[in-house]
């Protein structure tokens, strides 16, 4: 246990030491009237934050907001019109940046701020903030929670942003690659088994029946799902925001794949498990019975529903999902 305790301790110090030598990069980067934004954790997440730069401005007076963000995620993130700026780091630069502002709590210091807790943390000096945080992300909603982390003033009532489009949405390759297909993402990264298998067969297999094509978003990740009788496709943040409006109807567990998507004009249908929602009591769900995870707290557009998975109403479930498809 020995050598395993201080292999353990190398580790951990090279990573915090990793950390400090990329927040002093970022305050030397910094010019004057600007805040940087970290975005440490899944690309939904990240969206909310860029989303919400507008209000961050106001509260804090700043000119400019810069997002310090995972590679993977930038190209997404400076497509905010509110975004002045971007820093890219890896993901394990990322991990070596979080963990030092977690050991050192300078959460907001410096006009660097952290931007988002993905879980309930424990504060040395202040662990009755987190106990509130962790409650208004249980009781409040998204965008509430997101403001108070922010420090936004909550009196604002600014929507949030869009981003710029990567796409026209009129390539006429892609309309006859997919105007007559449904397009289903079944796996969120950070919670298994949320929906079963079974019922994206059943989906799956009504939809072929009236003749269409079904397509599953596979890109060979361990967590990912691949559903029978449906064809894999690949694809990145960027591209998933450009092929998403060509489909017919886009079919996803509730994810941050979700927040991107909304921020584009796909014909979008959004799952949940009963346990996740505040009303579980219709199959086709209104926000308000959605609670705070509801996708409308980010996007209010048309062309997009939410419903709650039920096994006993599967057949439900399945009409209502279906009708979506024929909606222009």
């Amino acid at each position: 246990m020995g050598k395993d305790f201080m292999a353990y301790a190398e580790e951990y110090n090279r990573v915090l030491n990793a950390g400090e030598g990329l927040y002093q990069q970022l305050l030397s980067l910094r010019e004057d009237d600007t805040d940087y934004l970290i975005c440490p954790e899944h690309i939904g997440d990240s969206i909310w934050i860029c989303a919400l730069a507008t209000d961050y401005k106001n509260t804090h007076d700043c000119k400019q907001v810069y997002i310090v963000g995972k590679d993977s995620q930038l190209e997404i993130l400076e497509r905010f019109p509110d975004v002045d700026g971007t820093v890219s780091v890896t993901a394990e630069e990322m991990l070596c940046l979080r963990s030092y502002i977690y050991y050192t709590e300078c959460y907001q210091a410096n006009h660097i701020v952290f931007a988002h807790f993905h879980s309930r943390i424990l504060l040395n000096n202040r662990g009755y903030y987190a106990v509130n945080l962790a409650q208004e992300w249980v009781f409040g909603t998204m965008a509430d929670s997101r403001k108070k982390i922010l420090d936004i003033d909550m009196s604002y009532s600014v929507a949030p942003r869009r981003m710029r489009l990567f796409d026209d949405g009129a390539d006429a390759e892609l309309t006859q690659m997919f105007s007559n297909a449904i397009f289903f993402l079944p796996t969120m990264q950070t919670q298994e088994g949320y929906i079963p298998d079974e019922i994206f067969d059943a989906l799956v297999e009504a939809y072929t029946k009236k003749g269409y094509t079904c397509y599953t978003n596979y890109n060979d990740f361990p967590y990912e799902r691949m559903i029978k009788n449906t064809t894999p496709l690949a694809s990145s943040l960027k591209e998933l925001s450009v092929i998403a409006p060509y489909f017919k109807q886009v079919i996803s567990v509730r994810s941050g794949a979700c927040d991107l998507i909304a921020q584009t004009d796909a014909n979008l249908s959004v799952l949940y498990h009963p346990t996740d929602v505040a009303d579980a009591s219709d199959v086709r769900a209104t926000p308000e019975q959605i609670g705070w995870m509801s996708i409308f707290g980010l996007v209010k557009r048309e062309r997009m529903a939410e419903y709650v998975y039920a096994a006993e109403r599967e057949e439900e479930f399945i009409d209502a999902l279906m009708e979506q498809a024929d909606w222009d």
